[in-house]
């Protein structure tokens, strides 16, 4: 059977071959469409208020940081074996997050309300697991960095929700609350090492 598709005058046009395996680049896409419409819908609704200038600048900042981390995910597909591969297109198959996606998008481009945008930010939530299994297949030994990738995500993305309802406090979920107190704990051991280093010195002194 042939891979031409014949016009209406009779002419040849190739068909265009889709990549059945190809799940990641369409999932990545719907990824920023939602955090493109979010954006847009918070800036929207907060009109000509004072704060518009600020949602601004979190919006272009939300929006590099998603897009940047879709870049930093497709350079790695190409040093994938064939069974990591495999399995990112089974995550995205299973998890349905095109589905949530898609309806997140619908459910941002009309008017948003408390309800809505803790909605919105549940689903985001569930992306944000999704995103960290293709990582982990992606690359076998995931970035230190990754954790406060998606902490600043987090905050970015909550931040233009309480731009527009200052009295909406969306919940830190509890990954994130774990996170917080590895942080913590870490920076008062790298504070303790600090101070017996200190002393190490001084009694070097004597």
């Amino acid at each position: 059977m042939s891979d031409d598709i014949p016009n209406s005058g009779g002419e040849q046009f190739p068909r265009t071959r889709v990549n059945p395996e190809n799940l990641l680049d369409p999932f990545l896409g719907l990824l920023e469409r939602f955090i493109a419409t979010y954006t847009d819908g918070v800036r929207r609704a907060l009109g000509e208020h004072e704060l518009g200038e600020i949602a601004d600048t979190v919006s272009e900042a939300l929006r590099h940081q998603v897009h940047e981390l879709g870049a930093f995910m497709r350079e790695g597909v190409p040093r994938m074996s064939g069974q990591s591969a495999r399995e990112v297109n089974q995550v995205l198959r299973m998890q349905g997050g095109d589905i949530l996606l898609r309806g997140a998008t619908q459910a941002a481009l009309g008017p948003l309300s408390p309800e809505k945008l803790l909605g919105l930010d549940e689903i985001f939530n569930e992306i944000k697991k999704i995103i960290r299994k293709l990582l982990q297949l992606i690359f076998p030994n995931l970035p230190k960095w990754f954790d406060e990738f998606i902490l600043i995500l987090d905050q970015l993305f909550r931040l233009l929700s309480s731009l527009l309802f200052p009295k909406v406090k969306l919940p830190l979920h509890k990954s994130e609350v774990q996170f917080l107190r590895e942080l913590y704990e870490l920076g008062r051991l790298e504070q303790l090492q600090e101070r017996v280093d200190a002393n190490g010195d001084d009694d070097d002194d004597v």
